[in-house]
C-alpha cells in the first residue's frame, strides 16, 4: 500500500458516532414520571443523548446521499462538508477542503457498519424528535418528545406474495436505533415501560398506541410479505385529508396534533391540506394557503405552498412534482395568477433546485430570517428560525 493510500484510510479513526443509550436511565426516567415528579436532570441527559444519536443517524443518511461531514471540523466546532462525486466505490477518496482530513469512502462507511445507524424508513421520526426536543422548554414537552421517538416504527411499503396487496406496515421499532440491546430485548423493555402507570395523558396515549401497533406487528405472518416495488405514478390521486387519515398521516411523518389541527383548519377555500396517494397508499402531503387564515400570523406571500413532504423512501419518483402541479391548478382555478413558496437554500438545496426547474424564481436577493412559533392543540410549543428564500412562479 502506498503512503497516500495509508493516509486516505487513517482518517477514519477520527470518526465518532453517538452511542445508543442504556436502558437503566430510561427506566428511571419513566419511574420518576410515574411517581409524579419528572427527574429533570435525568430527562435532559437522556434527551440530549437521544438527540446526539439522531444526529449521527441522519449524518450517516446524508453521507449515503453524497454529503459527508468532516469529523475533525465537527470536533473543532466548524462546519465543513465533503461532496462525494463517485457512485460508492470503496476507493473513492474523501478530503475536507477546510482542514485536509482524508479517508476513503469504504473506510468511512465501515465506521458505522453493524452499529444500528441506518435511518431506514424512519427519517421523519428522527428529524421530528430533534425539532420537538429543540423547541421544548417545559419538562412535560421534553418527556413527550422522548416518549414519541422511542415508540415510533420504521414503516416500509410491503406487498403480499400471494394476493399482491400493498400495505405500509410497522416493520421495526425505531428504539433499536436509539436504545442498547437486541431488537427483542428492546421491545421487551418498551413493553415493560408501556405497562407502567403514567401521569401524563399524552404519554398514556403513546403507550396505548404502542400496545396496539406491536400487537398488530406480532400477528403478521411476515413470511407472506416482502418489500414492495415503488408505487407507480400512473395511479396518483391528490385529495383533501380527512380525520380518518390521521393514523396514516402520523405514520408518514409523526405529529398527530399538527395533522389534526391542519385538518380542522382546512376549509377548502382559505386553506387545503392535501394528500398524495399512489396506488391507494398515502406517500406525502402538503399545505396550500389560498388566503389569510384568521387564526394564523400575518402572511406576506399568498397564495403559498407550505410543508411539502414526500416519504423519504419514496422520493425521486415524481410525487412531489405532481403535488406541486395540482396545487398550482387549484390556485389558478381560485383566480390567482402566481404561486409562492419559501425554502431554506442550505438545508433544502435539493428542493430549491426542483422549484427552479419547475419555473420558480427568487423574490429575495438573499435569504431572509423567518422566525415562527405556534402552539398545537396538544399544548406543545413549536418554534424555529430559518433563513428563507421566497420564490414565485406565474400561473399561466
Amino acid at each position: 500500500m502506498s503512503p497516500d493510500e495509508n493516509a486516505s484510510t487513517d482518517g477514519a479513526s477520527e470518526v465518532r458516532w453517538a452511542h445508543r443509550v442504556p436502558k437503566e436511565p430510561i427506566r428511571r426516567l419513566y419511574e420518576s414520571e410515574a411517581a409524579g415528579v419528572i427527574d429533570e436532570a435525568l430527562l435532559d441527559d437522556v434527551g440530549t443523548r437521544f438527540a446526539m444519536r439522531c444526529e449521527s443517524i441522519l449524518a450517516v443518511a446524508e453521507a449515503n446521499r453524497g454529503i459527508v461531514r468532516c469529523p475533525r471540523c465537527d470536533r473543532e466546532s466548524r462546519e465543513s462538508v465533503i461532496h462525494r462525486d463517485g457512485e460508492g466505490a470503496e476507493e473513492e477518496p474523501l478530503r475536507c477542503p477546510a482542514c485536509g482530513w482524508t479517508t476513503t469512502w469504504g473506510a468511512y462507511r465501515r465506521t458505522w457498519t453493524r452499529r444500528q445507524l441506518s435511518q431506514g424508513a424512519a427519517e421523519s421520526a428522527f428529524r421530528g424528535f430533534l425539532a420537538r426536543w429543540k423547541a421544548a422548554k417545559m419538562p412535560a414537552q421534553k418527556m413527550i418528545a422522548v416518549d414519541q421517538v422511542i415508540h415510533a416504527f420504521h414503516a416500509f411499503l410491503m406487498r403480499h406474495k400471494q394476493t399482491g396487496e400493498r400495505r405500509t406496515m410497522p416493520t421495526r421499532a425505531v428504539a433499536v436505533n436509539l436504545i442498547e440491546g437486541r431488537l427483542a430485548d428492546v421491545i421487551e423493555f418498551l413493553d415493560g415501560i408501556a405497562g407502567t402507570d403514567r401521569k401524563s395523558p399524552d404519554l398514556e396515549r403513546t403507550a396505548a398506541d404502542w400496545r396496539a401497533r406491536i400487537a398488530v406487528n406480532r400477528t403478521i405472518e411476515w413470511g407472506r410479505w416482502k418489500m414492495a416495488d415503488k408505487p407507480s405514478t400512473k395511479a396518483i390521486l391528490i385529495r383533501d385529508a380527512t380525520a380518518s387519515d390521521l393514523p396514516v398521516l402520523d405514520a408518514v411523518r409523526p405529529g398527530d396534533a399538527i395533522h389534526r389541527d391542519r385538518i380542522r383548519d382546512a376549509d377548502g377555500r382559505i386553506l387545503r391540506y392535501l394528500l398524495v396517494e399512489a396506488g391507494g397508499l398515502v406517500v406525502g402531503f402538503g399545505v396550500l394557503v389560498l388566503a389569510q387564515p384568521s387564526s394564523w400570523p400575518k402572511m406576506k406571500h399568498l397564495p403559498q405552498m407550505l410543508d411539502l413532504f414526500i416519504r423519504p423512501d419514496l422520493r425521486g419518483h415524481g410525487y412531489g412534482r405532481l403535488l406541486i402541479a395540482a396545487m398550482e391548478r387549484m390556485a389558478k382555478d381560485d383566480g390567482h395568477d402566481e404561486m409562492r413558496l419559501g425554502v431554506d437554500p442550505e438545508k433544502n438545496a435539493a428542493a430549491m433546485r426542483l422549484y427552479a426547474r419547475l419555473g420558480y424564481v427568487p423574490i429575495d436577493p438573499a435569504p431572509v430570517e423567518d422566525r415562527w412559533e405556534f402552539v398545537d392543540s396538544a399544548g406543545v410549543v413549536h418554534r424555529g428560525v430559518e433563513m428563507i428564500i421566497h420564490m414565485r412562479k406565474p400561473l399561466v
